[in-house]
């Protein structure tokens, strides 16, 4: 029975050295680096809700809430180093910015961006799947047409 006793306490003392070395592993592989900020519009300074900013050529990104502000962490960080990272929303001109992350403090990095316009010229939509000028075509064709200074959203 004392045999048996001290062979468990080996084999406890054993997985608790293991376990021990694989937290510390897991450690080194699971530190996080985190970068966040604040998206405004350039020309008024309001808060933009729903941008996508995401650290290029990652996995790692996310979407700026209600106030603008986003959340980024990066895993499996090691050392400090550079990145860069993109913010792009529909309506913009997206914006990319490099900063240093590392795991000690959080990097913040802040974005104005720009608003982009885009011309649309008329669509054609027929079901005929071959094109064609709006002269030509056999049934009713509707133009809108927005008033040249509207505000749009």
């Amino acid at each position: 029975m004392d045999r048996s006793v001290r062979r468990l306490g080996r084999l406890a003392r054993a997985a608790l050295i293991g376990l021990a070395f694989a937290a510390q592993g897991a450690a080194a592989q699971g530190r996080v680096a985190t970068i966040e900020g604040t998206v405004r519009d350039a020309g008024s300074s309001r808060p933009l809700e729903g941008v996508q900013v995401f650290v290029v050529g990652t996995g790692f990104g996310g979407v700026t809430n209600a106030q603008g502000q986003y959340r980024i962490q990066v895993a499996n960080v090691t050392a400090a180093y550079r990145v860069e990272v993109r913010a792009r929303s529909i309506g913009y001109a997206q914006l990319t910015r490099g900063v240093e992350v590392s795991v000690e403090r959080a990097a913040r990095l802040d974005f104005a961006l720009q608003q982009s316009t885009l011309q649309l010229d008329q669509v054609v939509v027929t079901g005929s799947g071959q094109a064609t000028e709006v002269k030509k075509l056999g049934n009713t064709v509707a133009v809108l047409r927005v008033p040249e200074f509207t505000p749009m959203n």
